[in-house]
């Protein structure tokens, strides 16, 4: 199985990335529209949970270095990578 992996497709407006961790986890980075801000990253688990690690609604694109991963603003969440010790890049 692969560990790491990375998928940048475009749905309407929406861009998506995704990366898959050596635990089964997928984690998926997205932005509503391809204006930037609102940019998250959610990790949905083997077992059909998720929780957002990253980035938040209201929060403008590429704020937030140094601090808080979900006080983040990410702008386009799509090039994520899962390292073998599934550390999220």
């Amino acid at each position: 199985m692969a560990t790491e992996s990375a998928w940048w497709p475009r749905s309407g407006h929406a861009r998506l990335g995704i990366a898959l961790a050596p635990d089964g986890s997928l984690f998926v980075g997205g932005s509503g529209t391809s204006g930037g801000g609102g940019g998250h990253v959610k990790r949905y688990r083997p077992d059909g949970t998720f929780v957002r690690v990253a980035g938040q609604a209201n929060a403008l694109g590429g704020s937030g270095d140094g601090g808080p991963a979900l006080e983040a603003g990410l702008q386009l969440p799509d090039r994520l990578r899962a390292s073998r010790s599934g550390d999220l890049y």
